[in-house]
């Protein structure tokens, strides 16, 4: 699978709530210590380091009854290959803590290594005040 296969697939899984092809995907493709890079104004901003933790996240959020965060995600473009891909996307945002979604977007730069695994993920959301001044 190309890298560019790996990020495209990650999205398909998201977009369906198809728990298993997430966590099966990042099994295989992941790093063990990948990194993801949220932007720290955010209410769950920061970095989360681990295949395990980013599988449990994700799963997660695939599967949830209910959104929080990024939900409805669509991919918008795609560039790049080997070890440098990025994708544009379209989401709603949904608070936390609750409330009406947000139409929103993000650049995700994915780095990979020599050997075709994701070793960090760099999101870089559109209006990052917009989506904090949401909170009910």
């Amino acid at each position: 699978m190309s890298t560019t296969e790996v990020v495209e697939s990650f999205y398909r899984g998201l977009a369906a709530g198809d728990g298993d092809e997430i966590g099966a995907l990042i099994d295989r493709s992941f790093h063990s210590e990948v990194v993801l890079s949220l932007p720290p104004s955010l209410p769950y901003g920061g970095e989360i380091v681990g295949a395990h933790r980013l599988r449990r996240m994700f799963v997660g959020a695939a599967t949830a009854p209910e959104p929080v965060g990024p939900a409805a995600v669509r991919l918008v473009s795609l560039v790049g290959d080997g070890q440098v891909v990025v994708a544009e996307l379209a989401f709603d945002w949904y608070p936390p803590s609750g409330g009406a979604p947000v139409a929103s977007g993000a650049c995700e730069v994915w780095l990979f290594d020599v050997d075709g695994r994701v070793t960090a993920v760099r999101a870089y959301y559109r209006d990052t005040v917009a989506l904090v001044s949401s909170r009910p």
